[in-house]
């Protein structure tokens, strides 16, 4: 504690956020004078220049965390502000509340965590500096039953330019879910037409495993046993097969 007293910069409360979190956890110190350092250690990264940002690099994800975490056990308006200025000053930050939502609020027990991990992960699904979590933090969604119960938010999800770009980790959260439950073919059919009608253009959108998908199609048709279904299928193959990005695979696949 006095390492931190006498730390004018900001540099060693950063340092010590594990430490100053385990403190306020265990009442040892109050959320008043935790969130007070959390705004010393966001001020500090946002003075360091361009070259020397390797403590942003470091410490900043587990900033991000920290106040993501804080604001979902409850939603002052001190630790609002806080979040939306860390937001604004770090891409780190901004990686760190993305990753707690990913990793830990959105299995919450608690269901107004739960809706803020979704909100966040949804405002932030376009964001490239977090489009890491969007590709492989996708098992954290597994046997949530988000196709079931919020299907709005995974159709959401589907248009992320993190999912654009490799959506291999997002066919797999899909079939997953599918073999948990057969009867989700309908709204998983709807998804993936969602997702090839988000296509965007003007994202860098990176070489991907297509095969993959266009597998789960098939395989969504021939386990198909109501005629609408089958036709769903086939529209979205038809969908591949006029596609410049797809049309190869496609084709290779119906050889087979």
């Amino acid at each position: 504690m006095n390492l931190i007293a006498q730390d004018k910069s900001g540099q060693t409360t950063l340092y010590l956020l594990e430490h100053l979190n385990y403190l306020v956890i265990n009442a040892f110190i109050t959320n008043e004078y935790f969130f007070e350092h959390l705004s010393i250690a966001i001020n500090y990264i946002s003075s360091l220049e361009d070259d020397n940002k390797s403590d942003a690099s470091d410490y900043g994800e587990y900033l991000g965390m920290l106040l993501f975490f804080n604001y979902t056990k409850k939603q002052t308006s001190v630790i609002y502000d806080l979040l939306c200025q860390g937001i604004k000053t770090n891409e780190n930050i901004l990686k760190g509340i993305v990753s707690q939502a990913f990793s830990s609020e959105i299995v919450s027990s608690d269901e107004t965590r739960v809706n803020l991990a979704k909100e966040y992960i949804l405002k932030f699904k376009d964001d490239e500096s977090a489009e890491w979590h969007y590709q492989y933090s996708l098992e954290k969604l597994h046997n949530l039953k988000l196709i079931e119960n919020d299907f709005k938010f995974v159709t959401e999800l589907a248009k992320s330019i993190g999912i654009q770009k490799d959506s291999s980790h997002f066919w797999e959260y899909l079939k997953h879910e599918y073999y948990q439950n057969f009867t989700l073919s309908d709204k998983i059919l709807d998804i993936i037409e969602t997702f090839l009608s988000s296509d965007n253009s003007d994202a860098n959108v990176h070489y991907y495993r297509d095969t993959e998908l266009i597998a789960f199609i098939l395989e969504l048709y021939s386990r198909a046993k109501i005629e609408s279904k089958k036709i769903k299928c086939l529209d979205l193959m038809d969908q591949f097969l006029m596609s410049d990005k797809y049309r190869n695979s496609t084709k290779e696949l119906l050889e087979q």
